[in-house]
Order: structure tokens, then sequence, then C-alpha cells
């Protein structure tokens, strides 16, 4: 028998996924793997980092975003804003890593109009993100989905079939 506080915390486990989901479809909100220790201790690499957008004209120093920085590969960094160089609405910032020595070797100009500033962290899931990454997981997840929905039409069909007979 489920009892009344077992009730309630389903409800909000539900609801917690549906808005996870929501919000990462909508892109209300991204979830990012740490993949370096650049930013310990406020971020471990290993954990996921959720991300908001925000207008580049409120970026402040002290800010931690995620940029594309302006390098020949252009990585998608997550640094703190130490300074901005330039306001307005395409600031030129300075960044670095908490556990850097020194600020990143570049000043960058955030051009789109918004960029991702980071809320908080969920400790460990970036490790799963990045294995999810991976094709073998994802044809794996694929095969389950097809399976099941082979599945679920199979007994409808078959339960169709006794109903007739």
């Amino acid at each position: 028998m489920v009892g009344p506080a077992s009730s309630v915390l389903l409800v909000v486990a539900a609801t917690a996924a549906v808005l996870s989901v929501v919000g990462l479809a909508t892109g209300w909100w991204r979830v990012l793997p740490v993949l370096s220790p650049s930013m310990r201790p406020a971020f471990d690499a290993g954990s996921a980092m959720v991300a908001t957008r925000v207008p580049t004209g409120s970026v402040r120093a002290g800010d931690v975003i995620v940029y594309q920085a302006p390098v020949d590969d252009q990585p998608v960094v997550a640094h703190r804003v130490i300074k901005v160089v330039e306001a307005g609405r395409h600031p030129v910032v300075q960044t670095g890593g908490d556990a850097n020595d020194g600020p990143d070797p570049w000043l960058a100009r955030l051009e789109d109009g918004t960029v991702w500033k980071v809320r908080g962290e969920v400790p460990r899931l970036g490790h799963a993100l990045v294995f999810l990454h991976r094709p073998e997981p994802r044809l794996a997840m694929a095969m389950v989905v097809l399976g099941c929905a082979l599945a679920a039409g199979l007994r409808v069909i078959w339960s169709a079939r006794g109903k007739d007979g």
C-alpha cells in the first residue's frame, strides 16, 4: 500500500523529471560535462554543469559562462569571467579557470546576444553524459526503444486477435 508521503514523493520526482526533459528540449537550460579540473574547487571533473541563457550584456565579473574559445579549434569552455574588458551588447571578457595559474590567453567577444551562465552542478553526472555520447550506448538505447515499440505493437495486435476469436 502506498502512503500519502510516498505519493507526494512520487509526484515530486515525476514533476522534476518532466521539467528536466522539457527544459532541455526547449533550450531553457543545458547540461554539460566537466571534462577537466580547471574549475576546481567550484566544479569537479566528472560532474555536470547546469547552465541557462542570459543576455550577453548582463555578464559580470565572477560569472561562470560557457562559450566557444576564440582559438583555431574553438573548443567549448566553461570558465569564470575575471574581467569585463569592454561592456555593451557584445562584451569582451577575460576568463580563466579557478584552478589555473592565470587568465586564459585570449579575450573573448560574446557575439550571439546570449551566453550560457552556469547555475549549478550535479556531481558525477558528467561521466554518464560522456558515456552516453558514445555511439555504442546510443545504438543500444535506440534498439531498446525500438524493441519496446515493437513489443507494444505486437501486444495490441495479439490482444485484438484474442477478442475476435
